[in-house]
C-alpha cells in the first residue's frame, strides 16, 4: 500500500489563543514534530495543509521533505483542509493517513501499526481507539476519497468512522491532545 500522510495544520487554534502548530514541545514546534514523526513512519509522502498563519508556520518545515499545500478556504472548516490534502497527494497514493498537530505523544510506531492493520484494502478504515471513542490518526483507503469530497464545514474524518468495518488500533495516548492552554498545563508539556 502506498500511504500518504496528510497533516492538517490550517486552523486558527482559537481556543489555544495562538497557533498551536508553533507551540514548542521540547524545543520543537508541534507541527514540525508531527511532520518528522510521519517521515519516520512507513508513509511514502507527507502533505502539510496550511491556512491560517501559513507565512509563520511554513518556514519551520522548509528543510523537511514534505509538500506544503495552502488551503485558501481554511475558514470554511476542516473538510476543506482534508480535500486540499487529498488533492495534493501523489497520484500513486492508495491510502491517506490523517494527522493533526495537537497529539504530542504521537510516534512512528503507532502510525506503522495503523498502516499494517490496513493491509492492501482499498476500502480500509483504520482509526485509533482511545477512551470511549475512535479518531485520528486514521487511515482511509483510496475507495473512501470520493466521500471526503462530499464533506462540508467542520465535518472531518470522524463522520466516516461510524458503522461497521472500522479496524481499531488501541492508542490511549491519543486522548492527550492540546486545544487550550489548560491542556498544555494539564498534560505537563515542556514548552522549552
Amino acid at each position: 500500500m502506498n500511504v500518504g500522510a496528510i497533516l492538517l495544520a490550517a486552523g486558527a487554534s482559537v481556543r489555544m489563543g495562538g497557533p498551536k502548530q508553533l507551540l514548542q514541545v521540547r524545543g520543537e514546534p508541534l507541527v514540525r514534530r508531527i511532520a518528522k514523526t510521519a517521515l519516520r513512519s512507513k508513509v511514502e509522502s507527507v502533505v502539510v495543509v496550511l491556512g491560517c498563519r501559513a507565512e509563520e508556520i511554513g518556514p519551520v518545515l522548509e528543510d523537511l521533505p514534505v509538500l506544503l499545500a495552502l488551503n485558501g478556504s481554511w475558514e470554511q472548516g476542516l473538510a476543506t483542509s482534508i480535500q486540499v490534502g487529498l488533492a495534493s497527494l501523489p497520484p500513486a497514493t492508495t491510502a491517506a493517513l490523517l494527522l493533526t498537530c495537537d497529539q504530542p505523544g504521537l510516534d512512528a510506531r503507532v502510525l506503522n501499526r495503523i498502516i499494517k492493520a490496513a493491509g492492501e484494502d482499498a476500502l480500509a478504515r483504520v482509526a485509533c481507539a482511545y477512551g470511549e471513542t475512535v479518531g485520528i490518526p486514521a487511515l482511509f483507503g483510496r475507495g473512501w476519497f470520493p466521500r471526503f469530497r462530499q464533506l462540508r464545514g467542520d465535518r472531518g474524518a470522524k463522520t466516516l468512522l461510524q458503522g461497521e468495518g472500522v479496524v481499531e488500533v488501541r492508542w490511549e495516548e491519543g486522548a492527550r491532545d492540546l486545544d487550550t492552554p489548560e491542556d498544555v498545563a494539564r498534560w505537563g508539556i515542556d514548552e522549552r
